[in-house]
């Protein structure tokens, strides 16, 4: 008899890991599209250790999300190497228009890979507009451009 991968999204009420959902975390591959597919579930979703590619702008967090990775050095979200017009903002997280939001994120590295970003004017690991009560606990943030958690002047 084979074994299938149970993924723990099998289990109702469990939480979500973003390989699940495709994520690999080898540092090369882009995992935009797991971290997109699980942001719009929303609730816990876990991270494991590797580093993760993220392409900036693409992931919008919803209410009552919280992300958890595995620990600094562990769990790292890099943004994506990219050429872009000058002027242009590159975010990997967004948060907009949530009252309250209820996001966190938690035990999380971001690497925001300020060497390989050609021609933006501000990269950040999380950008804020119109929400509030979002919390980083145990996270680190560097390499970045300009600012690591963003805020939109509305």
């Amino acid at each position: 008899m084979s074994l299938t991968k149970v993924s723990y999204s099998m289990i109702s009420g469990s939480p979500i890991n973003v390989v699940d959902y495709g994520a690999v975390g080898n540092g090369t591959d882009d995992d935009t599209a797991a971290f997109v597919s699980a942001a719009a579930l929303g609730g816990e979703i876990q991270i494991p250790a590797g580093t993760f590619i993220i392409d900036g702008g693409t992931v919008t967090c919803i209410a009552n999300t919280r992300w958890v990775g595995e620990g600094i050095g562990k769990t790292i979200l890099k943004l994506k190497a990219a050429t872009v017009a000058a002027g242009t903002n590159k975010h990997m997280f967004a948060i907009d228009g949530l009252q309250p939001a209820n996001v966190s994120f938690e035990n999380i590295e971001f690497d925001l890979n300020k060497t390989n970003i050609v021609g933006t004017t501000v990269a950040s690991a999380i950008w804020l507009r119109r929400s509030n009560y979002v919390k980083a606990s145990f996270c680190r943030f560097y390499n970045g451009v300009e600012n690591e958690i963003g805020r939109a002047h509305v």
